[in-house]
């Protein structure tokens, strides 16, 4: 409601304030707002990338990432219709005088016609940012019967749809491009709210950078003109049928199902180290090969892997209200694939991942499948996942050489534990974040060692030494100075290797970027746990390793997938530490950190 009566303020407000000055100004006015509304469309996807690009992960700018897709529309815009005003008052400083009703009346009418592009730019913006998906008072989607993605509000006065549809129709006609607003963006006063429709009532990620995940490919199940859409819905995992709407609420009849293969990389994580993605944050534009209209489709079930101590996947349906699907365990990468129901007639054009395009019009499915029996055994034997990104596929599950469980013997500098290896007093952990039973939780922080207590010298009540980990995941420990096998002291990297991330790797193939680090020298100690935020190399600890300091004291800190066997150390393709080879053996992540 808070929105409806914002809009209508300035739509009032700008008739008010034309009707007053008149009909010639009112329309000079007029034409700046259309002006600068097109300009403001010229530019929205370039800019907002950019902003991507450039917002930091940390650190005060970081809101730019969530906020991103509104600046980059709702700043243009004003720029340019403050710009456009100044120039056209500067040419223009006299008023022409008609009929003073025509005048109050054409004032008023071109007046309000200006509210409305401005009011339909403002909830535009609004739509875009980092705010809850009900936020005052208007979710123009959200979820419908059984799960589905499909329209709900509409404000009092629609000045986002009306402004949306406006310029796409001027992206047809007479501002007409190579790619039209029209058919990129069919639904644009719908897709900020989808954005919106994060976990935790919008409190998780609403964009990603385009460098955050990596399409993949496709598949396709059944026959475009012989199949119907309730004949695909189903699995070996659950036979019951499963009730697929459009955004509308009619059921979606004759025509076939497409598989979208993504890999999300370790930028695309949430603070508790997990991707978290939900239906109403992906979506599939498609063109209707007999008009050339567009539509957008949600997907309504989604192939990912099941279990964190292996790497089969499993097929999970959007069948529920706040279904978001969360990647398992630690890895540094969750491959994911979205299953969208596309309705006869209908050829796919392009695929959004929270508002990042890729356009998918002509390529070829990598897979093709006649029936359920035939996509499951592909889900079942790793093509779907696997065969799609070209990695090689593991049969037998998560079957590794055997090895020594965890906590059983020294590891060769591989640590199973969630201890910081210092204790800190809450109240006194700076830039750390704490959950409820004072585990770190995210976060970054440096201190003098003398700030630093060892021991039982804090009350236990307020006692800081432990990073927080899932019931899925492991907190281990690398020691990468001093004498151990992992030490990297001695050697002699490549400075490219020091711009990549050291990784452990699990019998799986899996790879875990380190997640922080406990740094020590004689000047301070300095903390940092970000499973959202993995080291990206060894540039980012706080001083270089040096032979020549041996003051300096490193463990690299990583959260593995519980039930994994961990194999190798490497850098690169340069392999620091071998698990598998005698008198080390790979390491079993068999025990729970509580």
């Amino acid at each position: 409601m808070m929105l409806s009566l914002l809009v209508i303020a300035i739509v009032l407000g700008c008739a008010w304030v034309w009707m007053s000055r008149g009909f010639f100004s009112g329309l000079i006015n007029l034409a700046c707002v259309l002006v600068a509304g097109a300009i403001a469309f010229a530019f929205w996807e370039q800019l907002a990338y950019a902003l991507l690009k450039a917002a930091p992960d940390r650190g005060f700018l970081s809101f730019l990432g969530g906020t991103a897709w509104a600046i980059a529309l709702g700043l243009p815009f004003a720029a340019a219709l403050a710009l456009l005003r100044v120039a056209t008052d500067a040419a223009l400083p006299g008023n022409a005088q008609v009929e003073p009703a025509v005048d109050y009346a054409g004032g008023a009418i071109t007046g309000a016609c200006s509210g409305l592009i401005i009011a339909g730019f403002v909830a535009l913006s609004i739509s875009f940012l980092r705010l809850p998906p009900d936020q005052f008072g208007y979710s123009p989607i959200a979820y419908g019967s059984a799960g589905n993605i499909a329209r709900q509000d509409k404000l009092w006065l629609p000045a986002d749809k009306l402004t949306s549809q406006l310029y796409g129709h001027f992206s047809l006609a007479s501002l007409k491009t190579g790619t039209p607003l029209a058919d990129l963006y069919p639904d644009l006063h719908e897709a900020g709210g989808g954005m919106r429709t994060s976990f935790a009532e919008g409190k998780a990620r609403n964009t990603y950078k385009p460098t955050d995940f990596q399409y993949e490919g496709r598949y396709f199940l059944g026959d475009a003109d012989k199949s119907s859409i309730g004949q695909l819905v189903t699995d070996q995992w659950d036979g019951n049928p499963q009730v697929v709407q459009d955004v509308d609420g009619n059921p979606v009849g004759p025509g076939h199902v497409e598989g979208y293969t993504v890999t999300f990389l370790s930028g695309a994580k949430e603070k508790g180290g997990q991707v978290v993605v939900g239906n109403a944050q992906i979506r599939l534009v498609c063109e209707d090969e007999a008009d050339g209209k567009y539509q957008t489709v949600y997907p309504f079930a989604v192939v990912c892997q099941a279990d964190s101590a292996n790497p089969a996947a499993a097929r999970f349906r959007f069948d529920s209200t706040n279904v978001f699907i969360a990647s398992v365990g630690g890895a540094s990468e969750s491959t994911m694939a979205f299953e969208f129901a596309v309705p006869k007639g209908y050829k796919s054009k392009y695929l959004y991942v929270k508002n990042v395009r890729h356009e998918v019009g002509d390529e070829n499915p990598k897979f093709k499948f006649a029936s359920i029996a035939d996509r499951d055994a592909a889900i079942n034997d790793g093509r779907v996942i696997k065969g799609i990104t070209g990695a090689a596929i593991r049969s037998g599950g998560g079957a590794a050489p055997a090895g020594q469980s965890t906590f059983e013997t020294e590891n060769g500098g591989l640590m199973i534990s969630r201890s910081i290896g210092y204790t800190l007093q809450r109240g006194n952990e700076r830039g750390l974040q704490l959950n409820e039973n004072n585990s770190v939780i995210d976060g970054e922080a440096a201190f003098a060692p003398e700030d630093i207590k060892r021991g039982n010298a804090v009350d236990r009540a307020l006692r800081v030494d432990k990073f927080t980990t899932r019931d899925d995941t492991v907190v281990c420990q690398v020691e990468v100075s001093g004498g151990n096998r992992t030490s990297l002291l001695g050697r002699s990297l490549d400075t490219a290797l020091t711009v990549v991330p050291p990784v452990l790797i699990d019998s799986n193939g899996q790879q875990y970027e380190p997640v922080g680090y406990v740094y020590e020298d004689n000047q301070m100690i300095k903390i940092r746990f970000t499973p959202q935020q993995p080291m990206r190399g060894l540039t980012e600890l706080p001083a270089a390793l040096s032979k020549s300091r041996p003051d300096q004291k490193v463990k690299l800190v990583f959260m593995v997938s519980w039930g994994v066997t961990i194999e190798r150390f490497q850098i690169g393709p340069e392999v620091i530490t071998d698990w598998t080879k005698a008198p080390l053996k790979p390491v079993k992540l068999t025990e729970k950190q509580r």
